[in-house]
């Protein structure tokens, strides 16, 4: 379920009741969250956590940590060489970030700058919990082997963290020069599954999306070249919260 909040002044006075639904794999809706700076933004991350030690590394930075997610005039690529699918304006399939990570973000924040005025880049998101109720067995337990491609070594896409069930995901980077059938396979029907279970919703201006990132995947519809369409994306770990 998303869990939503009318307006950014009450995000402190419900600081518990949001932590408690990410903690239990919900998503969370802040509206109406100003867009001419990061104050507000800023303030939820001293609430929430501290930046992704990650998300240092990329380019288009605010304040340190604060991602600037847009289509890029020339697409920006990572240290492989691979395009960045998030600084494009196409399709981006449901996924986790930080997958490559070994300690990926626990919290991914999306602050809506500017929408697609023709109403591309729909957000979409599926609650971990809603794949579990409808996954084969066979399925359950292949993801829990380590064997899908994380760059130079291998992982599974569902383990377990603080007795909870969690899911790191990215079809893109396990795909890219994957060979295996039982592999494809696998991934093509988890996919298959989230897109039967996802919902679907437009990010209006001044929205902010709060993500369980080990619990809930996201993704977008294509949009439109040249649209402005703009997010502010930030990353966080729960450990050593301020």
């Amino acid at each position: 379920m998303i869990y939503t909040l009318i307006h950014s002044n009450h995000f402190e006075n419900n600081a518990h009741k949001i932590l408690q639904n990410l903690g239990i794999g919900n998503a969370v809706l802040i509206k109406n969250v100003p867009t001419q700076d990061n104050i507000s933004l800023l303030s939820y991350c001293d609430i929430l956590g501290v930046p992704s030690k990650a998300t240092i590394r990329y380019p288009n930075l605010q304040d340190d940590f604060i991602h600037i997610v847009q289509d890029s005039q020339v697409p920006i690529k990572d240290k492989n060489d691979n395009i960045v699918i998030s600084s494009t304006s196409q399709e981006f399939d449901l996924h986790t970030d930080e997958y490559f990570h070994s300690n990926p973000a626990d919290y991914v924040l999306l602050h809506c700058i500017k929408a697609d005025e023709n109403n591309g880049g729909l957000s979409r998101i599926c609650f971990l919990s809603k794949i579990l109720d409808k996954i084969p067995e066979w399925l359950y337990q292949n993801l829990q082997e380590e064997i899908y491609p994380c760059r130079k070594k291998k992982t599974s896409i569902l383990f377990t963290e603080k007795d909870r069930l969690k899911i790191k995901f990215n079809p893109y980077e396990i795909l890219r020069d994957c060979e295996n059938p039982i592999i494809e396979n696998a991934v093509k029907e988890l996919l298959n599954i989230a897109h039967q279970r996802m919902i679907h919703f437009a990010l209006e201006e001044g929205d902010c999306l709060i993500l369980n990132n080990k619990e809930v995947l996201h993704g977008r519809t294509a949009f439109s070249k040249n649209s402005g369409r703009l997010l502010k994306r930030v990353r966080l770990n729960i450990t050593n919260i301020k």
